[in-house]
């Protein structure tokens, strides 16, 4: 096993340079997977076919763009501080 250490003084703050070898681990093949293709209206759709709906996540979009006009149009200090 290698091992080196290296200490260098770069604008007035000393660093610790580590090299290590180490064992290279074996590669994993996988056996199966799916592929997800992501869109605006499905949020998701994998490749077995399931459909991923993105209706709770456009309906939370639209409410924070409302609250956000709402405080935006207010302009106090705390709305700011919300936003």
């Amino acid at each position: 096993m290698h091992e080196q250490a290296d200490i260098i003084l770069q604008n007035n703050t000393f660093y610790l340079l580590l090299v290590v070898d180490t064992i290279e681990q074996k590669q994993i093949e996988p056996k199966d997977f799916i592929g997800v293709d992501l869109d605006i209206v499905n949020i998701a759709v994998d490749s077995t076919g399931q459909v991923f709906s993105g209706a709770k996540v456009n309906g939370m979009r639209k409410r924070l763009a409302r609250i956000r006009t709402k405080l935006q149009k207010k302009n106090t200090k705390s709305t700011k501080r919300l936003l």
